[in-house]
């Protein structure tokens, strides 16, 4: 029901493009793991209905434990918040990167004069699905290729660790070229 509300309200946004601003509407949709009891397939057309509606005026916020429902292009607007128990309770801790950081970070370690949409692009090649998987782990192993991702954990049980339960994410970069995107970052 939701989605085909949200559907609808996209497709006459799209239709009621105005120059004049005092018409341009501005909500705010709050939606809280719009993942649940949604196939992979419709996941990405959630994702992309989303990406649709925040093209706009209006904004889209919301929590996911969906590796689908990162975009990574877009990583200065996705805020990773990390419980952590201090003293005797747990806080939340906010996590987000900048893109004036990241461009930064290009110019010093690789000395490259870089743009937004080149360092989205750059972005978007490196992360999939199963990469991002890595956002909700609790520690990443970045490994050099899908063999090693998927021995990795074998060997961990053999040695009775189980990475799934110790909130392990193991990912590979597609080659060692590609490692230092993934680790750039990365909080503590």
């Amino acid at each position: 029901m939701i989605f085909t509300i949200l559907r609808a309200f996209a497709e006459l946004s799209h239709d009621q493009k105005t120059g004049d601003n005092s018409e341009v509407r501005t909500t705010i949709f709050a939606i809280e793991e719009p993942e649940l009891y949604l196939h992979p397939q419709s996941q990405r057309t959630f994702m992309s209905l989303f990406q649709r509606i925040a093209k706009g005026k209006d904004q889209i916020v919301y929590s996911t434990h969906s590796s689908l429902f990162l975009e990574i292009s877009c990583f200065d607007q996705i805020c990773i918040l990390r419980r952590e128990k201090r003293s005797v309770c747990y806080e939340s801790f906010p996590s987000q990167l900048s893109m004036s950081d990241m461009l930064i970070d290009l110019q010093i370690i690789k000395s490259i004069d870089g743009s937004e949409q080149g360092m989205r692009d750059l972005y978007s090649n490196a992360f999939n699905s199963m990469i991002n998987e890595g956002f909700f782990a609790d520690k990443v192993l970045i490994v050099e290729g899908p063999s090693e991702q998927y021995s990795l954990p074998i060997y961990a049980d053999i040695l009775k660790y189980n990475f799934d339960e110790n909130n392990i994410s193991v990912v590979h970069s597609g080659g060692n070229c590609s490692m230092d995107r993934l680790l750039t970052h990365i909080p503590q």
